[in-house]
């Protein structure tokens, strides 16, 4: 889901500055409230140098009870120094 955060900041002399940012918001595997993030069979790979790409990773959603299967895409997010998850995908369930 993609969102957007805007601020606005007045200065005392007067000055206004705006700022808008892009905001993605990712729930992975469609679920409500992950209580396991399994990365036991899980391997990794580096994409295109910026993203790490961690595949076969098991979740499991504690309000419906499922499992999944999903590949999660990590990237450096240098604002605030450290990695941040970017986009997954549901491999199976």
């Amino acid at each position: 889901m993609r969102s957007a955060v805007g601020v606005q900041i007045r200065s005392a002399a007067g000055d206004l500055l705006t700022l808008n940012r892009g905001l993605t918001v990712v729930r992975l595997g469609d679920f409500e409230f992950l209580d396991q993030f399994d990365f036991y069979s899980a391997t990794a790979r580096v994409q295109d140098g910026t993203l790490i790409v961690v595949q076969g990773v098991k979740i499991h959603d504690k309000a419906s009870g499922q499992n999944k299967v999903i590949d999660v895409f990590l990237q450096w997010r240098q604002s605030i120094q450290a990695l941040g998850i970017v986009a997954a995908n549901i491999v199976s369930g």
